[in-house]
């Protein structure tokens, strides 16, 4: 994940109101964004971790076929793929991979003498990585002196929470380096990983649009069918990046949309099918770094994603070595005003501009917005003031190596040379029109851009003062709604000095969704006064109670001005991960900075931060289900929010008192690695049929205390030596429900069907149901009788207030995890699981026998009753059998199934070809039928694995199997 940089907090105050504090940037998630930085997405971080490396220079030494060099430098505009391998060093890593593909890339760039280079590591290995990336550009930047005005505009866009590329510097040898090697910038690919780790998908149509064959300017050429935009320029102007099948039909339906809607139409509706903020926050950018090669002034250089989570198209920018002052058109970027900034430009048709950015603009609450963002940037990040250090780390780094391999001595675009690199950062101090790119020395144009920026640039009008001012996002027990629900909520405080109408607003946790909630017309505050909007998801309770839920785990809620007035982005609070019954809001209310509040005060004035305990959370033994002759490593997660940890204990009751362990985060106690927040320790074998409970306690750094479970002693996390699951299964169940069977409401809701295959009545109270294997206790049941062979059906329908067995989750028809867990009591053993993939309308998935362990899908659900009546109810293999692991080769996770004939304790073990333990799954006592484990194609760290083969062993009582697994990357 990038970290949000320390000027946002700053800049964003301006127009927003409250400053940023420097906690929450350093720990939580992003703290301003409607488009959120990527965070959680394996491969993003770790390319981040291995490769997108600032402050240093990696070195790619590519060796190839000599003659095959030749033949690309001689023809450059060939896209053919020729075979290399690589060696890339940097603090992180020295590897060397062999079986990739080269060519050369860009456009304008292939006539160049220092071109741009594409690396592929997939073409010839299909789906393979190097550290969770496809592919690489290197580009060659030949038009910039300097070699940084990409780098610094990606990052400029980073500041600004725009959907862009990373970047950082690399030195470049071809073979010897007599014909290849020089500084280039690594810049990151816009690609299906690319948009999986920004917008959490990647089934989206993906298109790059380029001036290339006629103007990416997204007018509307006649008969504006799909295959006319798909053709267009040759098939080169617009190009789907992920699809081969795509038929452009979405592309041509937004490009007649903004042609052929009028005035009134295109105002009330392209923010349901347009990302508008971030294609402001963009232009934003290009306008103060003076990027003309783009959409606004060139039709040029972007890419649009039609996202399917939200049905609205994404702006992302591309190529970017044409800003900061380099000029080709005898302009002078710096003075550049912003009204008409696009004016005459390359993209331009007849005097008129690119359809979407003109008619954008025409609408008066974005044009404010723009200028409100263009201010912004001017008094926060792109002042000089601001990145003068991050400019001359990046001088100091790449200066020993710029023109001295194969460009040196004047042989260089421009015949550009080392001395003429170290000028071009403070000269030419104002613009020059030299002709040839360096017009302007680097820091003198943004001194010049941004004093200009600031005299010409009206100010916006005022929005309102309406402050996200406090969340709670776990109510345990703070205050209930009025149907007496203990439910997340957030406040809104009215700063301005007369009551202020909310009706109409829009309140959203979801970047892509700003109408997502909308406040009630009428809703009025008083002058400092709140509002309380229940996010509860359940909009049938109250006026006041929003259509989504907040994350505990941190997310960012965002207040949305009303139609009338364009949609735009009012405020916005984003919260790090918190705990039960912890608010985080804003002290003083209003404008003060966002801080931990200790006391929750819905509809009061939020109060100083006082210490707050440590927190306790996951958790967690393995074995759940141990032996007489198992140790229990019992783990969790122990954190202060606002200072350190000083002591953990786990405190554990065998039958004859308590006994303390030391808990550790020193990666020698079972808790993973060291200093991850994970402490562990391990508790003795016990002996069989003892019933152990345990609790952990924490100190931290102000001598505060917590305890957990709360309330322990008294209440206790517990296991069972020797545990033996009841003969319950989850027997059937229908994850797309549309005109199935109904429940008591006329709902035709998800369901799961539990399955009694014992001879006796069983209580499920306190046993668990959950669609997420690492967080069971998502549904608990009442008491609940399931008579012998009997069968019991929970609906999975989000909607908990509708009766006893309705459970606070729904099913994901995509496919996901399922599970039937014994009560806290019994240590929340597992009693049966599964993982499922895509499933269909009204077919449903179930065992046949009820109770075996063969699955199928059929295609007449049988709720409540038995799913094979002629077949003995029961039934299950006769023998353990081993099924094997699927898929394999693996691109990542693979799933190793097997049948056991009755209850048995399963382990599993992944080991690489040198006999190392790779991973270690916690072992489980597992009941007859068809089961798999799946691992993640990561080490016990939590690390991707390295393509290559690898051993499983699989246990399962006195029997087992062994195989192999090929993970391909």
């Amino acid at each position: 994940m990038f970290p949000v940089c320390k000027y946002l907090r700053d800049y964003l105050s301006m127009w927003l109101g409250a400053a940023l504090p420097l906690a929450l940037i350093l720990a939580g998630p992003p703290a301003a964004a409607l488009t959120p930085l990527p965070q959680g997405d394996a491969d993003h971080d770790e390319s981040a971790r291995a490769l997108f490396l600032d402050g240093e220079l990696s070195f790619v030494e590519v060796t190839m076929d000599p003659a095959a060099l030749d033949s690309m430098l001689e023809n450059p505009w060939s896209n053919e793929l020729r075979l290399c391998s690589l060696r890339w060093t940097n603090s992180v890593l020295d590897e060397t991979i062999g079986s990739v593909a080269i060519r050369p890339r860009g456009n304008t760039s292939r006539f160049a003498i220092k071109k741009s280079w594409k690396l592929s590591f997939n073409t010839f290995v299909p789906g393979r990585k190097f550290h969770g990336l496809e592919k690489v550009n290197l580009n060659g930047e030949h038009n910039d002196v300097s070699i940084i005005r990409s780098k610094l505009a990606w990052d400029l866009y980073k500041e600004m929470l725009v959907p862009s590329s990373r970047a950082h510097h690399v030195q470049l040898k071809i073979n010897d380096g007599a014909l290849v090697e020089g500084v280039q910038i690594h810049v990151e690919q816009v690609d299906e990983e690319f948009v999986q780790a920004w917008f959490d998908n990647k089934d989206g149509y993906l298109y790059k649009c380029l001036f290339q064959g006629e103007r990416a300017d997204l007018r509307y050429v006649w008969p504006g069918t799909g295959d006319t935009y798909k053709w267009l320029g040759g098939g080169e102007t617009y190009v789907e990046q992920i699809h081969d099948d795509a038929d452009y039909e979405d592309l041509a339906a937004f490009i007649d949309f903004v042609n052929n809607t009028d005035d009134a139409a295109f105002a009330a509706g392209i923010v349901d099918r347009f990302s508008v903020d971030g294609f402001l926050r963009s232009m934003a950018v290009d306008a103060a770094i003076g990027n003309w090669d783009n959409y606004w002034f060139g039709a040029n250089n972007y890419y649009l994603y039609n996202n399917p989570d939200t049905g609205r198209f994404e702006y992302i920018p591309y190529d970017l070595d044409n800003s900061y002052g380099v000029d080709f058109s005898s302009i002078d970027w710096a003075t550049r005003p912003l009204d008409g900034w696009g004016d005459g430009g390359f993209g331009s048709a007849g005097g008129e501009l690119p359809p979407l950015i003109e008619r954008v603009l025409a609408i008066p609450a974005y044009e404010a917005q723009l200028r409100r963002y263009v201010l912004a940037l001017c008094d926060g990040p792109f002042a000089l003031d601001a990145v003068e250090a991050d400019i001359d780390l990046i001088h100091a780094t790449i200066g020993p190596y710029a023109y001295e391999g194969s460009y040196d001595d004047g042989h260089m675009d421009w015949g550009y040379t080392t001395e003429m690199f170290h000028e071009s950062f403070t000269y030419p101090d104002y613009y020059r029109n030299w002709g040839w790119g360096w017009d302007y020395g680097l820091e003198p144009y943004i001194t010049d851009r941004r004093a200009y920026l600031l005299a010409n640039v009206p100010a916006p009008p005022s929005l309102p003062a309406l402050r996200l001012n406090e969340v709670l996002a776990l109510n345990v027990a703070t205050n209930f709604d009025e149907v007496g629900d203990f439910d997340d909520w957030l406040e809104l405080h009215n700063a301005e000095p007369l009551p202020l109408d909310a009706g109409g607003m829009y309140l959203s946790d979801d970047p892509g969704r700003p109408k997502r909630w909308e406040i009630p017309a009428g809703t009025a505050i008083a002058s400092g006064g709140k509002l309380l909007v229940w996010c509860d998801g359940e909009v049938g309770e109250g006026p006041l109670h929003a259509g989504f839920r907040l994350d505990v785990d941190g997310e960012q809620v965002a207040l949305f001005a009303d139609d009338d007035a364009g949609n735009v982005l009012l405020g916005y609070l984003s919260f790090p991960e918190l705990a039960a019954d912890v608010a985080y809001g804003r002290y003083p209310d209003g404008d003060g900075a966002p801080v931990y509040l200790g006391v929750p005060t819905p509809g009061a004035p939020n109060q100083a931060p006082g210490n707050l305990p440590p927190f306790i959370d996951e958790a967690w033994h393995e074995p759940l289900a141990p032996s007489a002759s198992d140790p229990v490593t019992v783990t969790a997660r122990i954190r202060d929010l606002v200072g350190t940890i000083a002591s953990a204990e786990l405190l554990y009751n065998a039958g004859d008192g308590f006994t303390t362990l030391a808990m550790f985060d020193d990666g020698t106690h079972g808790d993973g690695p060291a200093g991850d927040e994970i402490y562990g320790a391990v508790i003795p074998p016990q002996a069989d049929g003892a019933t152990v409970g345990y609790y952990i306690s924490a100190l931290d750094d102000s001598s505060a205390t917590a305890v957990d479970p709360p309330g322990a002693p008294g209440v206790l996390h517990h296991f069972e030596v020797g545990y033996a699951a009841p003969p319950l299964y989850v027997n059937e169940f229908l994850a797309s429900n549309t005109l199935t069977n109904q429940d008591e409401w006329g709902d035709f809701d998800d369901w799961v069907e539990i399955y009694n295959a014992g001879h006796v009545g069983l209580d499920l109270g306190g046993m668990q149901l959950s669609d997420d294997l690492e967080d069971p206790d998502r549904f608990v049941f009442p008491d609940t009788v399931i008579p012998p062979r009997g069968f019991l059906v929970v609906w999975c329908d989000g909607e908990p207030g509708e009766g006893p067995l309705h459970a606070d989750f729904r099913l994901g028809s995509g496919g996901e995890g399922l599970g039937l867990f014994d009560s806290a009591a019994h240590g929340t053993a597992p009693i049966d699981t599964l993982s499922f993939g895509p499933q269909s309308a009204d077919v449903s998935y179930g065992r046949d026998p009820d109770g075996g362990a063969p699955w199928r899908f059929f295609p007449e659900p049988t709720p409540g009753g038995s799913n094979s009546p002629d077949v003995a109810p029961g039934e299950g293999p006769a023998a353990f059998r081993a099924l094997g692991a699927f898929p394999n080769p693996a691109r990542a996770e693979t799933r190793i199934e097997f049948q056991l004939p009755e209850a048995r304790r399963v382990s599993l073990r992944v080991y690489g070809i040198d006999g190392r333990e790779i991973a270690r799954p916690p072992g489980a006592v597992l009941p007859a039928g068809r089961h798999g484990w799946s691992w993640d194609g990561r080490d016990r760290a939590g690390r991707p694995v390295a393509s290559g083969l690898y051993l499983y062993r699989l246990r399962a009582g006195s029997e087992g199997a062994e195989g192999k697994i090929l993970i391909l990357r």
